[in-house]
């Protein structure tokens, strides 16, 4: 799990342990925590987190999620993590054994604001705005995402306004 944080940047490349971890802590990294969740309920997760003794890995949507979607990966709402305070989108998908028995899902935290910077990088023309949208048409991210007034729910996830083109949106996807 540490090497795959510490390799999630294409920034780290050729840098120091200690270079790595003060670039993570100066200014974060792409993905926030990388963890498995066992069909037992065991929970494993890097960087370590405190879960209540209670937590249930398997009672979390991103859980339920990826492990009806028989393999295929998986990506969740945004939501504001209780521990960073920062916005996330997991992504997961189901692990099986060589048997094809399924065993639990693995999945990584990645940080919405490195997602927003890498896909609105290039975007120097202010006549163009690019988005980031569920399949359902709700704007997750857009390259003018700062000028936005984002607002979060009970839940802490992100509450976006509808594409505004909607019907394009959908003849597009088709």
């Amino acid at each position: 799990y540490k090497h795959i944080l510490f390799t999630s940047d294409p920034l780290f490349e050729n840098e120091t342990s200690h270079k790595i971890r003060q670039t993570i802590l100066k200014s974060g990294a792409p993905l926030i925590f990388i963890f498995t969740g066992l069909k037992n309920g065991t929970m494993f997760s890097y960087p370590g987190k405190p879960y209540d003794e209670d937590y249930d890995p398997r009672k979390r949507p991103w859980y339920r999620k990826a492990a009806k979607s028989k393999g295929a990966i998986i990506w969740s709402e945004p939501y504001k993590c209780a521990i960073t305070s920062k916005m996330l989108i997991c992504c997961a998908r189901s692990i099986f054994d060589s048997a094809t028995r399924f065993q639990g899902v693995i999945g990584m935290d990645v940080s919405l604001h490195y997602i927003q910077k890498q896909l609105f990088a290039c975007n120097d023309n202010s006549q163009v705005k690019e988005y980031l949208m569920t399949p359902a048409g709700e704007i997750v991210l857009s390259s003018d995402f700062k000028d936005k007034n984002v607002t979060t729910s009970r839940k802490a996830t992100m509450i976006m306004k509808v594409f505004p083109f909607y019907k394009e949106f959908e003849q597009a996807v088709k």
